[in-house]
């Protein structure tokens, strides 16, 4: 997987989340869950 597609990849989830649920909090909580989650494939 390139960088940029990865960034990509990360951004559409991050945002979708985002949309779906809406509170301050669950961006800090996905950033860490997304870290992770790019890094176990």
């Amino acid at each position: 997987m390139t960088r940029l597609a990865e960034q990509q990849l990360r951004q559409q989830r991050w945002r979708r989340e985002r949309m779906v649920r809406g509170a301050g909090v669950v961006q800090m909580e996905e950033k860490r869950r997304t870290r992770g989650w790019w890094r176990r494939r």
